[in-house]
Formats: C-alpha cells, structure tokens, sequence
C-alpha cells in the first residue's frame, strides 16, 4: 500500500489474525528486522498437535519491506499434513 511493491496475497481472517499477534509466542519474528546479509527466520508454532479438521488446508505466506515498502516475496503454500 502505497509503495512500489504488490504484496500478492488475500486478505482474509488469516491475515487478520496475524497481523493482530505479530511476534507473539505463535507467530514468532513475524515482524522484525533483517540481519546483515538480508535474512530473518519466522517460525510459526501451534503450541502442539493440531486439530485433525485441519488437514488438506492450505496457508499461504509472503513477506514485505517497510520504510520504505519497496519489496515483496512471491507467496509459498504451506500445507497441513496429517
């Protein structure tokens, strides 16, 4: 949003979720700094087994620069297995 970059995601409640617990103990690092060769690990951590529901459902994630937003990944699929 307003930068010369297109973050190629959809917005959903997913997204919304994330973004309301950046850097917490389950969206770890989501929102930081890169180090000196341009790297950074986030770690996502569901706090133990999921709901078998869950299986087959497909996240997808992508990452940005800010300040200024002039970067984004291409999006990568993360499935859930059983």
């Amino acid at each position: 949003p307003g930068g010369a970059a297109t973050l190629c995601v959809e917005w959903d409640v997913i997204t919304d979720l994330v973004l309301m617990h950046l850097n917490s103990p389950v969206f770890s690092n989501f929102f930081g700094n890169l180090d000196g060769s341009g790297q950074a690990l986030a770690q996502l951590n569901t706090g133990g087994p999921l709901d078998p529901a869950l299986v087959g459902t497909k996240l997808y994630f992508a990452y940005c620069l800010n300040a200024p937003f002039d970067f984004a990944s291409n999006p990568i699929e993360v499935g859930i297995a059983p």
